[in-house]
Parts: C-alpha cells; sequence; structure tokens
C-alpha cells in the first residue's frame, strides 16, 4: 500500500470580495474613490478588473497607502480591450482610484497576502 502525503491547508491567498459592476460616462471623472482598505499593515490589497470599454490610451490612476503614511500612485494605460488588471498591492492599507469615462467594466476587490 502507498503511503500518503500529508497537504496542510492555508488560509486563501485573497479574500475577495463580490464583482462590481461600473460605468463612467463620457465627460465624467471619478477622483480618489476608495475602493477597499483594512488595518493590516503586512497585508496586501488584491485587484481583478475587467475593461470592457474604454478610449484606448486612457489612465486609470491607483494610490495606494502605505502603513508609513506614504502615498504611492500606479498608473495603468488602456492599451487594447478587454484589458485586464490582476494585481496585488502589498503592504497597501488604503486604495484609491481616479479614471474619466468612458470606462466600463468590472472589479473584484479585497485583502491579499503578500510574500514573506
Amino acid at each position: 500500500m502507498k503511503k500518503l502525503n500529508i497537504i496542510s491547508v492555508k488560509e486563501p491567498m485573497s479574500t475577495l470580495r463580490p464583482r462590481v459592476d461600473f460605468e463612467i460616462p463620457a465627460g465624467d471623472t471619478v477622483t480618489d474613490a476608495l475602493l477597499f482598505q483594512h488595518d493590516d499593515p503586512t497585508a496586501a490589497i488584491a485587484v481583478r478588473a475587467t475593461i470592457t470599454e474604454a478610449e484606448l490610451g486612457s489612465t486609470i490612476l491607483f494610490k495606494r497607502l502605505r502603513p508609513d503614511g506614504e502615498i504611492w500612485t500606479d498608473p495603468v494605460t488602456i492599451k487594447y480591450l478587454p484589458y485586464f488588471i490582476d494585481t496585488d498591492y502589498c503592504r497597501t492599507q488604503k486604495l484609491f482610484v481616479s479614471a474619466s469615462g468612458p470606462l466600463k467594466g468590472s472589479y473584484y476587490v479585497g485583502r491579499g497576502w503578500c510574500p514573506e
């Protein structure tokens, strides 16, 4: 009889909230909208998004508040459609987004884990 290896079960790598559909009409702008926040200074914020309608070359700007109070910005330029964003912002406690329309799609956001 074969010996079985015991597999340890860990917490999920991320805890994403339910999908959110969004649409920013042409001419409208969203500035520093809070996407997610948590209190753990060692954790990440996970973002999974699909952009289905946008002007090619337009930019989505993510701002993240780090535990030391620094604010880092990460621009994402839409190069093709559909466009997928799949990232974890490590050691981030608050994540804000700014964008201009037309922009349409959906996203999941939640707490992620950083490699140690």
